[in-house]
Parts: structure tokens; sequence; C-alpha cells
């Protein structure tokens, strides 16, 4: 392989390394706790100035972040399929991981996903 094509290869696999391409999707993982799901949040640039989370009847736990945006995680699936019917009939956006949910504005939801 001639060089240049050797370093436009290495120049390629660097930026799909560097974008997150080929990675799991954040939809697809689990979470621990509300503040580990804060930590993925923050990492995409969807700010969430609180650390103060509460329990409550039916989720594991939850946290404001602020803006509109909440996080949410449950205890089972039972859980989070109330809490969605709910945010479907409120007509709330969310984003839905395998234990969490994640309710805001579309252009923060958007960062999640992109």
């Amino acid at each position: 392989m001639p060089r240049g094509t050797a370093l436009t290869v290495l120049a390629f696999i660097s930026l799909l390394l560097a974008t997150g391409c080929g990675s799991q999707q954040m939809t697809d993982k689990s979470v621990d706790s509300v503040s580990d799901l804060r930590s993925r949040i923050t990492d995409l640039d969807v700010p969430c100035d609180s650390e103060k989370s509460f329990r409550t009847s039916g989720i594991k736990e939850a946290i404001s972040c602020g803006g509109n945006v909440w996080l949410t995680v449950y205890e089972n699936d039972e859980q989070k399929n109330a809490r969605i019917s709910e945010y479907k009939s409120k007509k709330n956006r969310y984003l839905e991981g395998s234990n969490w949910t994640v309710v805001g504005p579309q252009e923060q939801l958007e960062k999640l996903t992109s």
C-alpha cells in the first residue's frame, strides 16, 4: 500500500474513533444510579447543575437538572413503562435507555443521540 494511502486510512480510522462511530449507543447502556446517568449526559454536553437526587414511589431515583431536563432510573421495566405512558399522554419529549429516561427539550435530547 502506498504511504499516502496508508496515512489516509489511518486518518479515517482516527476520525471514526474520535467521533465515537462504532461505539455502543447511549440508549443501549444501563446505569446503576442517577448520578451515573448524570455523568453520561454531561459528558455529551447536556448541562445538569444539580447533584441532589430523590427517590419516590414508582422509580429507583431521579434528579432535576434544571432547564426542563429530568433524569430517572427505574428498578424494573414495569416502572419505566408506566412512566413512559405518562410522558406520552402529556406529549413530553424523552429518550429511553434500558433502565432510565431523560426528559427534556428536543435540542438537549439530540445531543444524546448524535
